[in-house]
């Protein structure tokens, strides 16, 4: 299992590598609009 974590690791950090910080502040604004819309 412990062979497992660092493959784990890299995968989500190849994954994470594909946004662009742009496209993650946009996701995150869109995802706090979204939330206030819908609380009112």
């Amino acid at each position: 299992m412990e062979k497992k974590e660092p493959i784990r690791y890299t995968v989500e950090r190849e994954f994470l590598s594909k946004f662009t910080a742009e496209e993650l502040l946009i996701r995150i604004i869109k995802s706090h609009l979204n939330n206030k819309a819908q609380n009112g």
